[in-house]
């Protein structure tokens, strides 16, 4: 048998030991593995972190299942979220300045002073989650 996200999500719901009553009492379930994980981290326990970001794996299951949300479509909707979300944001570089787009119309920018400001602007674009645009672009010459 091919284990998928809602053979999973339900596995977990019914062979949990601490199956929480309402949404909220997952939630609060849920919070609390991440504040462990988080001290976990900070002290540098590196399996207990494992370990408690499993638990929290679990417990988002359950508490998307006390939500009743898909595992499965909720990936979905995140990767179609994430498609969109680098198509509406835009980086568009001109050989003397930067500007950011999102949703077709732009939001702000910065002029390029170096070569290095220029080639740096892909590596913003990636960390960014955004597409970049070369605009290449003769300006004319502004006297005869």
């Amino acid at each position: 048998m091919t284990l998928t996200l809602e053979n999973a999500q339900e596995i977990v719901y019914s062979q949990s030991l601490l199956v929480p009553q309402t949404t909220q009492q997952a939630l609060m379930q849920l919070q609390h593995h991440i504040q462990r994980c988080l001290a976990a981290y900070e002290a540098e326990k590196t399996l207990e972190t494992q370990q408690v970001l499993e638990d929290i794996l679990v417990s988002t299951l359950i508490a998307m299942k006390t939500l009743n949300i898909s595992a499965e479509q909720a990936l979905s909707r995140w990767q179609a979220r994430q498609k969109s979300a680098a198509t509406s944001r835009l980086i568009k570089l001109w050989p003397d300045r930067l500007e950011v787009w999102v949703d077709g119309r732009p939001q702000g920018g910065w002029p390029l002073y170096s070569e290095q400001e220029y080639q740096s602007a892909s590596t913003l674009a990636a960390e960014l989650g955004c597409r970049l645009e070369y605009a290449e672009v003769d300006q004319g010459r502004l006297f005869s």
